[in-house]
């Protein structure tokens, strides 16, 4: 995976948590405390990442970013972070809440962004049928160039998302799926019985775990994996596949072989 990135840098560091990208503010903090820290009239967004992430995946992304899909909302951070640093001609988010969010609708008020960035609230990743719909309704035809999946975080929904996405990237495109490793984590919190995943009997890494699987058995599906602080960044290959009833549970060979077995599950 290339890390050499050609664009114009449009990024400026005030310090570790405060970024400007283009016409974008960023308050840049994994710690919940002080997401809520942010006046919800204010125009700075609030960007779930940190400064290694962001600088990460600007010099992992393709050369060109022109088709994407941001799973996940939430305060609207990367939605415009991406619009900002990448000028797409398309970027379509989703999110399983109704709640608009009001520094993103101002943001894309105030810079006539509305034909470039559609959002799609109320919509779970795991629907399949609404998001096929939503890509064909704003792609057509046109392959995805850059697939971001910070939504729910849980097996099986973001399966569903990948098995409509993934035939959409193009050759060299990038999906990168955020946060898989929750149920590794070491804090006592995810290892404990009160966490918000805790009712999550298969944890999010099986997913990573068959992916690693068909970059063997389809190395022209999946060309390329890198996994790097809990963050996988997979660039697609050249084999052309259908979306429509594909599987990434049944793109692999096993020899017969039981990979997963019960201990998977988290006790």
């Amino acid at each position: 995976m290339k890390l050499d990135w050609k664009r114009p840098v449009k990024m400026k560091w005030a310090d570790a948590h405060h970024l400007r990208v283009g016409n974008a503010d960023f308050l840049v903090s994994l710690d919940p405390d002080t997401w809520e820290k942010i006046d919800p009239d204010s125009d700075e967004f609030v960007l779930l990442k940190n400064k290694g992430m962001v600088e990460r995946l600007r010099h992992v992304v393709p050369e060109s970013v022109e088709n994407i899909v941001d799973l996940g909302i939430y305060k609207g951070g990367s939605i415009a972070l991406f619009q900002e640093l990448f000028s797409p001609e398309r970027i379509v988010g989703i999110d399983w809440s109704s709640e608009r969010v009001g520094t993103l609708d101002r943001f894309i008020a105030r810079h006539s962004l509305s034909d470039k960035v559609r959002l799609y609230y109320d919509t779970s990743q795991g629907d399949q049928d609404r998001l096929s719909w939503i890509v064909r309704e704003n792609f057509g035809d046109q392959p995805l160039d850059l697939v971001i999946d910070d939504c729910s975080h849980m097996y099986e929904m973001a399966k569903s998302s990948l098995n409509v996405l993934l035939p959409r990237l193009r050759p060299g495109g990038l999906y990168v799926i955020e946060d898989w490793g929750w149920a590794h984590w070491p804090d006592e919190y995810w290892q404990g019985s009160t966490h918000q995943m805790v009712n999550e009997r298969t944890p999010l890494s099986k997913l990573i775990l068959e992916l690693v699987m068909v970059s063997a058995s389809r190395p022209g599906l999946v060309r390329e994996m890198t996994v790097w602080n809990g963050i996988l960044y997979l660039t697609r290959g050249e084999e052309v596949v259908s979306s429509t009833g594909f599987d990434i549970g049944k793109s692999y060979v096993t020899a017969g072989r039981q990979i997963f077995h019960e201990d998977l599950a988290i006790p």
